[in-house]
C-alpha cells in the first residue's frame, strides 16, 4: 500500500507542475500584449509627400538650392554650409522661388 501512496504523490506533483507551467505561459502571453499607437504619419501619396519626393529627386542639372527636410533654412549649392545636412535629409530645389515657397528662408551663412 505504501508504494500506491508514493505513486499517488508523484502523480499529484506532476499535475501541479504541469498546471503551473500552463498557467505561467498564459500569464506571460497576457503580459506581452501591449497596444502600440502611431500618430501623425502622412498617408502615402498626400500632397506633402509628393512635393518632398519630387523636390528631392530633381536632376543634378536643376539642383541649385538645398535644405534639410526638418529645417527652416535653405542654402545655395555653392555655399559649403549645406554640407552639414545629412544626405538622407536633403531636399533640393531648382529655383530660389521654390525654396522660398516651401516656407524656408535663405541662411545667413550664405548671403
Amino acid at each position: 500500500m505504501e508504494w500506491m501512496a508514493r505513486i499517488w504523490i508523484a502523480l499529484m506533483m506532476l499535475t501541479v507542475l504541469f498546471l503551473g507551467s500552463v498557467l505561467g505561459r498564459l500569464w506571460a502571453e497576457e503580459q506581452n500584449t501591449s497596444e502600440i499607437v502611431v500618430k501623425n504619419i502622412p498617408a502615402q501619396g498626400t500632397q506633402e509627400t509628393r512635393t518632398k519626393d519630387s523636390e528631392s529627386q530633381e536632376s543634378g542639372a536643376k539642383r541649385k538650392f538645398v535644405a534639410s527636410r526638418n529645417g527652416e533654412k535653405y542654402y545655395p549649392l555653392d555655399c559649403s554650409a549645406y554640407e552639414r545636412i545629412h544626405k538622407e535629409n536633403r531636399v533640393y530645389f531648382a529655383t530660389q522661388k521654390r525654396a522660398k515657397d516651401s516656407g524656408r528662408e535663405l541662411s545667413e551663412l550664405c548671403k
